[in-house]
Order: structure tokens, then sequence, then C-alpha cells
């Protein structure tokens, strides 16, 4: 973060930072921008000490930045995340789907094309730089609604399962990728959900693309790459 700004700075750029929830921590109402940020885990601390030194160098007036903010991501070409890694692509090698934590609990998603889109419309305008904002998503799904679509998208019955807290942290001992995924596990346990009101304010005209299209859109990507 420390060479970005440097060299922004240097060129007389402007800066977009594309980032996302975790150092807001465990909230227990939906997520605005103005929440301080209170992370619970290492990776929220990481994103923590990136958002201050960004607010630093802003107040210093090194240089000028929009900081965009989404959930967890989903769409065609991602790869790293947790829809791709839990759902996708086990489903499309005969697997279960699976999710984190609980099955029932709402939690945004975001679709990248709408998170790119949103990006686009925020640096076209001057005052929404300086400032924190939320790429609106469709209703957030619950685990279970998001598998069960990717499955009867994919022409396949349901098949699905969840990983608890218990259960990772004995899989962690074997797996670095679990022991990533069971920090990550309070977002789940509990609605996970963000208010997008600030930019539906700058943005009314904005529409997230339906969940079932972006699905529709993800799957039939994965399965031409699997």
């Amino acid at each position: 973060m420390d060479n970005i700004i440097e060299g922004t700075a240097a060129a007389g750029a402007k800066l977009v930072f594309a980032d996302n929830l975790f150092a807001y921590g465990i909230v227990q109402s939906p997520i605005t921008e103005d929440l301080p940020l209170r992370p619970a885990t290492r990776k929220g601390r990481i994103r923590s000490l990136l958002a201050y030194k960004l607010i630093e160098a802003e107040k210093k007036g090194k240089l000028r930045s929009v900081t965009v903010r989404a959930s967890d991501f989903f769409g065609p070409g991602v790869l790293n995340s947790i829809a791709a890694e839990l759902v996708f692509k086990p489903m499309l090698a005969g697997k279960k789907g699976m999710w984190l934590g609980s099955l029932d609990a709402p939690h945004s998603m975001s679709y990248t094309e709408d998170v790119a889109r949103g990006i686009v419309m925020l640096t076209e305008i001057d005052s929404a730089f300086g400032q924190v904002w939320f790429i609106p998503a469709g209703k957030p799904p619950s685990g279970r609604q998001f598998i069960e679509m990717a499955f009867k998208e994919a022409g396949l019955s349901p098949k699905m399962g969840v990983r608890k807290a218990a259960a990772m942290s004995m899989a962690g001992i074997f797996s670095a990728m679990v022991r990533e995924e069971t920090e990550l596990l309070y977002q789940f346990e509990k609605p996970f959900v963000m208010d997008t009101s600030k930019f539906m304010r700058e943005f009314p005209d904005f529409v997230p693309t339906p969940l079932q299209e972006a699905m529709k859109k993800s799957v039939q990507w994965f399965h031409e790459h699997k």
C-alpha cells in the first residue's frame, strides 16, 4: 500500500481502492460505510491498516482516492472466492456445494460485473473521491438459496453441506485453506448484509444484476472452464 500511494502520488493520478468488509469485524446490524473499523481477525486487522494508510495519505494531500467496498465476490472468472471454492468447483466435480457457519443466514454476495459498473460510475464524479462507498448487490441470499440456485442452473439436484467451527478447527490443522476460511466464519454464522443506500441515493438508477441472471452467467463460465 505504501508503494501504491507513492506511485499514485508521483504520477499525479487518482486511486481507486477496491476493498472488502473484513475491517468492520463482528456486526449486529446491516453494515454501513461509516461504521467504525473494529477488526476481529488477522485479515481484518490488515485491511484496517491499509484503510488507515490511505486515509492518512488523503489527509496530507498526497493524493485523491476513492475506496470501494463489496462483500464476497462471485461471477465469471472469479476463482479465488468462497463461491468458487465451496460451491461452483465442487458442484461441477459431482460433489456437494458447501457453505460456512449457517445455511440459513442471509449473506450479501457481490457480483463482479456490478462492482465494476459501480466503480466506473463513482470515478466519473469528482465528489465521490475522499469517501468510502458500498456497491449495491442483489437481495442477500442464504447459503441454502445460493447453492440451490447454482445446482438448478447446472441442471443438477441440489446437494449441500455446511462447515461448522469445531470441524473446521480440526481440519485446519492439516489444511491452510481451511485455516483461512475459519477466520471468516463469523461472517456466515449470522446475517451479514450491506446497507448500500448511500450509493443508491447518488445513483438512483443503478440496478444490481438479478441473482438468477448472475448465477446463470457464473455457472456457465465455470462449466466451460472446468
